[in-house]
């Protein structure tokens, strides 16, 4: 599992030396792929669907620990429209998404701190690193 997080921290440190309006959509797209994989691995493993693993949990969590330290990074001023999801509130709430995106990166680290070591215990990580997942979609992203 630290050989996934390394490959998935490694795309979006890639994806974060490109240039930045006109890839920042591309590189917010890429971080949100890795973010869905790494939390459909956990969810899986709450609902017993995957194994309980607990490298493969911390190590799915380091890798969103890194998406999250740099994903407010990938919304520079200019960067919404096109095919972009992104709402504008992203840009004229700027305090409200920093403070979702630090909330988001909270939650991951406090998973990291008390790391879970079962199923019921992962279970309450996903949930609480889902419902940022959940609260950002809603206020700062477009349903298309």
């Amino acid at each position: 599992m630290m050989k996934f997080a390394i490959a998935v921290s490694a795309v979006v440190l890639m994806a974060g030396t490109a240039r930045a309006e006109e890839d920042a959509l591309a590189m917010r797209e890429g971080a949100m792929q890795a973010n869905s994989f790494v939390m459909a691995t956990l969810a899986g493993m709450a609902k017993g669907d995957i194994a309980f693993d607990a490298k493969k949990v911390e190590g799915g969590l380091e890798a969103m620990r890194f998406i999250a330290a740099t994903f407010a990074n990938h919304f520079p001023e200019g960067s919404g429209g096109g095919d972009s999801t992104a709402s504008p509130k992203v840009w004229e709430d700027a305090a409200g998404f920093a403070a979702a995106n630090e909330k988001w990166r909270a939650d991951v680290q406090a998973a990291l701190d008390n790391p879970p070591t079962d199923v019921a215990s992962l279970g309450a990580a996903v949930g609480k690193i889902g419902g940022n997942c959940k609260s950002c979609h809603e206020n700062f992203r477009i349903k298309k």
